[in-house]
């Protein structure tokens, strides 16, 4: 018996299912009540600080990549994500230097 190859999106489809089965049991393991409101989606009831129901809302995706055909790559857009936190901390230390020395100028006066 020859054996069936499975397409692309069967493939992807099959391990979204697999990873949402795996995150709902991880999920459901640690206490939360899991609400499937999508495929690939889950609310979680959670209380605040104040002691008022909200929800965390996670979706599960399995990225194939961009349209020219480059695969998606996590490690990359880990790796971007953390240069642009690192700027972005920068660029605050900065404005707050400049808005510490103006209160200062500003004291002398």
């Amino acid at each position: 018996m020859a054996e069936v190859k499975m397409t692309p999106t069967a493939i992807t489809n099959a391990l979204r299912r697999s990873e949402f089965s795996k995150l709902t049991d991880l999920l459901t393991a640690n206490g939360y009540e899991v609400l499937v409101t999508k495929g690939a989606q889950v609310a979680c009831p959670v209380v605040d600080e104040e002691g008022n129901e909200r929800f965390i809302r996670i979706t599960l995706e399995v990225p194939k990549g961009d349209r020219e055909g480059n695969v998606y790559d996590g490690y990359a857009e880990a790796q971007a994500f953390t240069a642009d936190q690192a700027e972005k901390a920068l660029k605050a230390e900065e404005v707050a230097r400049k808005k510490a020395e103006k209160i200062a100028k500003t004291k002398k006066s």
